[in-house]
């Protein structure tokens, strides 16, 4: 497990709030929290408004045309990559 800078856990933040991290990512960001009073309170206030959304606004499904949009432009790029 890695010890991480100040910038480093800060910068892993968001991932480790959207479930990105991987466990060493997520161990060594624990053990740096334990660290760092002022990165532990955004921590928590960043938890607590990811909840507050999760359980208290509705979701809604994307529209169809966004979908078929965001498939042409996929293999717009798919092709611009293949040559």
């Amino acid at each position: 497990m890695k010890l991480l800078s100040k910038n480093e856990a800060y910068q892993l933040l968001p991932r480790v709030i959207d479930g990105e991290a991987d466990c060493d990512q997520y161990d060594s960001f624990e053990l740096y929290l334990k660290l760092d009073d002022e990165l532990r309170s955004l921590y928590k206030s960043m938890v607590r408004i990811r909840w507050i959304i999760r359980t208290r606004m509705p979701r809604a499904p994307a529209p169809e045309q966004l979908r078929i949009r965001i498939e042409k432009a996929i293999e717009t790029e798919a092709d611009r990559l293949s040559g």
